[in-house]
């Protein structure tokens, strides 16, 4: 994990808010990677000093192309259980979740994208549901933005003055 994140830092340090992005798609493309990667290079970036609305949107946008990857996982699965007709438990949790999302999906979307929540959950839904994938990637942009901008802001304000509070500064 520290060499994960040692990486991710890297990433950060050496190309800054392309850095950011490219770190938060990477880290949101994969499930392997356990723990919100667009948090972390949120409060990075905003120790380092970048702009909080800079990383914020950076960061939000390469969590978002990241979480494609989920849906298309779903979208796949979904023709997979369609095709060989797995089981119809299946059959009607994807119908549910199409009225689901077809109904309040915009309006969950952003709300799960801000929640420290495995989001590659959602996005595997949204895709056995076939979802909107424009939506999908909206409604997730507009929450991985919030979230991000959130936490960077506060990081930017809290990170220099813990440090002084340590006396590290």
């Amino acid at each position: 994990m520290i060499e994960i994140s040692s990486f991710f830092l890297w990433l950060v340090k050496t190309f800054s808010y392309i850095g950011v992005f490219a770190a938060s798609l990477i880290g949101t493309s994969s499930i392997f990677i356990p723990f919100p990667l667009d948090t972390i290079i949120s409060f990075s970036a905003s120790g380092l000093g970048l702009n909080p609305l800079l990383v914020g949107i950076f960061a939000g946008l390469g969590a978002s192309l990241g979480e494609i990857t989920g849906y298309l996982v779903g979208l796949g699965s979904r023709e997979i259980i369609e095709e060989r007709k797995v089981n119809k438990t299946i059959g009607k949790g994807a119908k549910f979740l199409t009225k689901l999302f077809e109904k309040h999906g915009f309006f969950v979307l952003p709300i799960l994208a801000f929640i420290p929540f495995p989001f590659d959950l959602v996005g595997i839904s949204a895709g056995i549901g076939r979802y909107d994938v424009k939506k999908f990637f909206l409604g997730t942009f507009l929450g991985r933005v919030f979230r991000c901008t959130l936490i960077a802001y506060i990081s930017y304000i809290a990170v220099p003055g813990l440090l002084t509070l340590l006396g590290m500064v």
